[in-house]
């Protein structure tokens, strides 16, 4: 593996993160991306945000779920529906109506290690329960979705260049 020294920055190789120590968390929704799978079904990739106004350990980590549409794995989607309050007599009828109700939803998730499939001498996390989250406040910074990094990324570019512009046009 590479090692790096650049700028002051450092790393001796090896990358990736220690998994997320087994345990309960509340945490957000902050991503949930419509996806096909390898199986041929569509569903959602999700990612979790450990929340940080909460006295846990492990803020602002993040944590990754797959909600597959199939049979066997429904009950998943029963799960992150009862966690985040989706009303029982409304009918959902889209990935994309459950993706725009559950963004944003605090929920408790309980994490477990298990092997990783392509790799069993490391360990990942996986979610095996959702429950209801507690309440954000008021106060509450929710994490900034993709498309809001994106955004905010366009318009620091778009500021340097206008610098450099205006820069050049002072020097002649």
């Amino acid at each position: 593996m590479a090692k790096f020294n650049i700028n002051g920055f450092t790393s001796e190789g090896g990358g990736g993160f220690t998994p997320v120590p087994e345990g309960v968390y509340e945490a957000i929704i902050t991503r949930a991306t419509i996806t096909p799978y390898r199986s041929g079904n569509q569903g959602l990739n999700l990612m979790l945000t450990i929340r940080t106004d909460v006295e846990q350990p492990c803020g602002n980590r993040k944590l990754f779920d797959n909600l597959v549409l199939s049979e066997n794995s429904m009950y998943k989607f029963d799960l992150v529906a009862v966690a985040t309050e989706f009303p029982e007599d409304q009918e959902i009828t889209s990935l994309e109506q459950f993706r725009d109700f559950i963004l944003h939803k605090p929920v408790q998730v309980k994490v477990l290690h298990e092997p990783d499939k392509n790799n069993p001498e490391k360990t990942r996390e996986r979610i095996s329960t959702y429950k209801k989250g507690l309440e954000l406040s008021e106060d509450t910074e929710l994490p900034a979705t993709e498309d809001e990094v994106v955004d905010k990324m366009t318009e620091q570019v778009k500021d340097i260049i206008r610098k450099k512009r205006e820069k050049k046009d002072m020097q002649g």
